[in-house]
């Protein structure tokens, strides 16, 4: 299953959904980021960390490098922050359904599920 969040009215692309995720902080690593950025999210921790996409793209002077990440996670109660308003745990099939943003899109995508 997948975890899809969407988007809130306040934050940037509201009303689309999209995985849990974001940018690394100085000094961060991707493993330490993304389970900063799911606590942040969710207030939910997560184990079993591995990559299954990486995408990088070089964008006005600024190279960008995406990774997509399966874990597993004791999520039985999700508490979002303010950038959501509402979650759904979906198969690929069912989120690929939604109005999704478009890295959600492609990382969902790759996704073998």
């Amino acid at each position: 299953m997948t975890l899809v969040l969407q988007r809130s009215e306040k934050s940037g692309l509201g009303g689309k959904w999209s995985l849990p995720g974001g940018g690394l902080e100085d000094g961060e690593d991707s493993i330490e980021g993304i389970k900063r950025e799911i606590v942040e999210e969710t207030t939910s921790t997560v184990s079993q960390i591995e990559p299954y996409y990486v995408k990088s793209y070089k964008e006005n002077d600024d190279f960008i490098v995406m990774i997509g990440y399966t874990c597993t996670s004791n999520l039985e109660d999700v508490k979002l922050n303010w950038e959501h308003d509402s979650y759904k745990w979906l198969t690929k099939e069912e989120a690929l359904k939604l109005d999704l943003t478009s890295d959600g899109r492609t990382f969902i995508e790759q996704f073998n599920n």
